[in-house]
């Protein structure tokens, strides 16, 4: 499988020429608008891991559905899967985060941070590197 992920005219005049160049071979391409960039997905998983590593530590994991006293550790996609995915599906009946705007997830991500505070006492939030990038805020002092 190939990509091509096109944000400026010369990238765009690249990809057309490629498809040119490879109009007889009978291609199928598709176009599919990206909600959020490689840095704001790289948030939303940092967020992710250190909530899994705080309820690690407080002592919280996931009962074993065969065994529940046998408790399988928290990670970033169980975080993602167990919590997350719930409350994105109730409140935009989506099952993917990729399809949420950066406004959505940063709400769904809210709610879901607030009530595992709520009920664990295990308060992790964003970061304010991991809030400006989810929210597509450059640094413009590097």
């Amino acid at each position: 499988m190939q990509a091509w992920v096109v944000t400026n005219k010369n990238q765009a005049e690249q990809m057309c020429k490629h498809v040119m160049e490879n109009i007889e071979k009978r291609l199928t391409y598709e176009i599919h608008q990206q909600t959020r960039s490689v840095r704001q997905n790289s948030s939303l998983h940092s967020c992710l891991r250190r909530l899994a590593s705080e309820l690690n530590s407080a002592g919280f994991g996931i009962p074993h559905p065969l065994k529940p006293e046998l408790e399988i550790p928290w990670s970033d996609s169980s975080c993602k899967e167990l919590l997350l995915r719930p409350i994105i599906d109730s409140l935009y009946n989506q099952t993917s985060t990729s399809k949420l705007t950066t406004t959505q997830l940063s709400e769904a991500m809210t709610i879901m941070l607030n009530r595992v505070a709520e009920i664990t006492g295990v308060v992790c939030g964003f970061t304010l590197e991991e809030e400006k990038l989810l929210n597509g805020y450059k640094d413009h002092t590097s």
